[in-house]
């Protein structure tokens, strides 16, 4: 809960002590969503990490999508200076005797599976396959990665399933975090059906710039979108105008009526 001066507070039920049942292992389920959330658990690790009626007791943290994954390195310009705070969550994380493993589905950069030893990942081609039905993948001609970075994934993706795969240019402010795309290739895509992969979806700008790009320039006649990982903060209305359907790992959000149609989820996050 939260207070009204924004202090974040937890409570434990009773029927988790220690003597409630016979095992010493325990799974943390964590679906952090805002910086209260990772507060919440933060506490909840500190306290059983230091009581010592725990001390005994094992337990494993699932986290399926990791807090801070895209804050992975220092930014900024001559001006101002952005920390890599995954950093730092990756260091707590660690310092947790109490924690044996940590599960988490494809993780935005490999930032956390060096800072976290016990880190155990569902990779991107993983989570693709429990998401995206095989009849959807034979209506695909190539694939798409939105940009260098998430050029390994979509590879072991299109590699997967025999297919072509390209890879669009992705320049980003660091500041105003304007972004600027551009796709070169002599592939004729006239007529066809591309799939867009990538890890994170929160307003989706890039996917929509994308989307014009390949509809508008290179005559494409579907453009899917497959994430991982899907916030919907903003933008949704201009995503349905620009994506002919998404499927998505992870949703925050519950979709109804034509929306439901609109997008594919395996799990409401």
């Amino acid at each position: 809960s939260t207070h009204s001066d924004g202090a974040v507070s937890i409570k434990i039920p009773k029927l988790f002590a220690p003597n409630w049942s016979n095992t010493n292992n325990w799974v943390i389920y964590a679906n952090i969503k805002d910086p209260s959330g990772m507060l919440g658990l933060i506490y909840l690790l500190d306290h059983l990490n230091t009581n010592i009626d725990y001390i005994d007791h094992t337990f494993s943290l699932d986290l399926s999508y990791f807090p801070n994954a895209r804050q992975d390195r220092v930014t900024g310009d001559d001006e101002y200076e952005t920390p890599n705070t995954l950093k730092t969550f990756c260091n707590l994380l660690e310092s947790y005797k109490c924690l044996t493993v940590v599960y988490a589905s494809d993780v935005h950069s490999n930032v956390p599976s060096i800072l976290v030893n016990k880190l155990s990942e569902q990779n991107h081609l993983q989570s693709f396959i429990v998401t995206v039905p095989l009849e959807t993948v034979d209506q695909i001609d190539y694939f798409i990665s939105p940009d260098l970075g998430a050029y390994k994934k979509v590879k072991s993706i299109a590699d997967n399933y025999d297919l072509p795969y390209l890879v669009a240019q992705k320049e980003r402010h660091p500041v105003t975090r304007e972004i600027e795309l551009s796709l070169t290739t002599n592939v004729d895509l006239t007529g066809k059906t591309v799939m867009i992969c990538d890890d994170i979806l929160d307003g989706g700008r890039t996917f929509i710039e994308l989307s014009k790009i390949l509809k508008e320039t290179y005559k494409v006649d579907k453009v899917l979108l497959y994430i991982t990982h899907g916030l919907f903060s903003y933008n949704f209305d201009k995503l349905c105008k620009h994506i002919d359907k998404i499927y998505c790992r992870y949703s925050w959000k519950e979709f109804q009526g034509e929306d439901a149609d609109f997008i594919m989820y395996s799990e409401l996050f």
